[in-house]
Formats: structure tokens, C-alpha cells, sequence
């Protein structure tokens, strides 16, 4: 008798242990935003661009019986209505999703208008499933890319490798020496980049020296030496300057990112871009 009340007592708990799995069992999803691409490297404040935000699906996907709809939103810096770009409902109906906003910066895509968006800035994409599914790990909702915003005022300096011709703000100019790459970095003719943005240029031809001022910065090298100063400060160079036919050549992303520039390599177009806000 004893034995026969152990049986059914084990037989009853193994049944509630079924009903317990059936009434907790629930279909998950992960969703979360995988990516972020923007449309154009060089961002200025009244440009237009797009961006897409790419999703990502985890859980068990194959359980699902309808496609969950969902909201994707675009914020500057954090997820709040008055930095609110743009929000999309979208049907998530496969594991990898990509949806496309359009940004213009000229007419404000933002709520608050007094805002400055020049300097470095954060573009955040949130996906909210509304509750209407169950996340796993919400914190994966919320993604960050990191842009700069130039000011229009910048001054642009477009090089070509091999090529004598230069642009400063879209204004054609001859080199007596084009850009050259050795050992894997790129070296330009320093006055014309220098002068391009309101720098002066010292040479002395006694200790081979190079001084270059732009504002409160200065920086100083050698011909052929891997050693420089910037503000007094030394730095050790991949590459040192050279001179090639009369002309003094140097590292340009030591010297661009000396002065506070930034420099934008394209591939493609063997092409050097330099935009410096000074």
C-alpha cells in the first residue's frame, strides 16, 4: 500500500511539474539594435545624410507565429522627445533587419531648434517592442555611434596621391610635389598645408630643421629623423620628413592631428582629406 501511494505521489509531482513548465513557458525574443551605419564620412552642420540601423534577432525566432511589430527611434545624444529625430513602426520580419532614416541638419530634424550640434555628438537608436514581447536583455536596446559635426567654416584640404592637383575649400591649386606614400603613410608637401590654414613655415637649412606655427601650436622636425616636438612635447614619428625634388615632405596625419585637424583617408580615390576648425 505504501508503495503504491510513493508511485502516485511521484507521478502526481512529475504531472505539476509539467503544468508548472506549460503555464511559465513563454517565447522570447532578443531584440536589439546591431549597427549603425551614416551615409557620409565628412558631416558638416547643414548637411544631409542617412542612416541605417540595423537589428538584430535572437531567441526563438522559429516559435514565433506573427511577425512582432516594433518602434525604432533616432535621438541625438539620449533617448528623450527634445533630441527625438526620427521613430519608425516596422514589422520585424526576419533575423536581421535594417531600417533608413533621413537626417537634415539644415532644417532642424530636432525637436529643439536652440540646440548646437557642432563638435562630437552621439546618434542613439532604440528599438521598444511595446511590451508586446518579452526581451531578454533590454539594455541591448539602445546603441551609440559617435560623429563629429564640422562647423562650415572649416577649412577642407582635398590631396590625391600622385597627383599635383589640391583643392582648399573647393578652390583648385598646382603642387610642385604631389602626396607620396612610404612605408605605408602618406607625406605632403607641409607649406601648402600649413599656409592652407593660416600657419607660417620655417626652414633652417643648417640643422635640416622644420617649424611649423598654426595659433598656440608649434611643431618642430628633422629631416630624416623620427623625433618631433609639439609644444616642446616629444613625439617618435612611423615616418620622417623627407625632401623630394626641392620640396620638404611630411607625415601629414602627425602633423593634421598636431594641430587639432582630422584626416580622412579614401581608398577608392587614393584621396587625403583634411578639415581643420581652427
Amino acid at each position: 500500500m505504501k508503495k503504491t501511494s510513493v508511485v502516485f505521489m511521484i507521478l502526481l509531482l512529475i504531472f505539476n511539474l509539467v503544468l508548472l513548465k506549460g503555464a511559465f513557458a513563454q517565447t522570447y525574443l532578443d531584440l536589439f539594435v546591431k549597427d549603425i551605419k551614416v551615409s557620409k564620412t565628412i558631416i558638416f552642420e547643414d548637411d544631409s545624410f542617412d542612416v541605417l540601423v540595423k537589428l538584430g534577432v535572437k531567441g526563438e525566432w522559429e516559435e514565433i507565429k506573427e511577425s512582432p511589430e516594433v518602434i525604432v527611434s533616432l535621438f541625438w545624444d539620449i533617448p528623450s522627445r527634445f533630441t527625438l529625430i526620427d521613430s519608425k513602426i516596422i514589422t520585424v520580419d526576419e533575423k536581421n533587419v535594417t531600417i533608413k532614416f533621413s537626417v537634415n541638419l539644415e532644417k532642424k530634424d530636432f525637436i529643439s531648434e536652440s540646440m548646437d550640434l557642432t563638435g562630437d555628438r552621439y546618434l542613439v537608436a532604440e528599438v521598444d517592442s511595446g511590451h508586446d514581447l518579452p526581451e531578454i536583455n533590454e539594455k541591448n536596446n539602445v546603441f551609440k555611434e559617435k560623429i563629429h559635426i564640422f562647423s562650415k567654416k572649416s577649412t577642407v584640404i582635398d590631396l590625391w596621391i600622385g597627383k599635383k592637383t589640391a583643392l582648399i575649400n573647393d578652390k583648385e591649386y598646382k603642387l610642385d610635389v604631389p602626396p607620396i606614400i612610404k612605408d605605408g603613410r602618406t607625406l605632403v608637401p607641409i607649406r601648402f598645408i600649413a599656409e592652407g590654414f593660416g600657419g607660417e613655415v620655417e626652414w633652417d637649412g643648417e640643422e635640416k630643421k622644420i617649424t611649423i606655427e598654426i595659433g598656440k601650436t608649434t611643431i618642430v622636425m628633422w629631416i630624416g629623423k623620427k623625433t618631433a616636438l609639439i609644444n616642446d612635447k616629444e613625439y617618435k614619428l612611423d615616418v620622417p620628413p623627407i625632401i623630394k625634388d626641392g620640396r620638404t615632405l611630411v607625415p601629414i596625419r602627425f602633423i593634421a592631428e598636431g594641430f587639432g585637424s582630422y584626416v580622412f583617408w579614401f581608398s577608392k580615390d587614393k584621396k587625403v582629406t583634411i578639415v581643420y576648425e581652427g
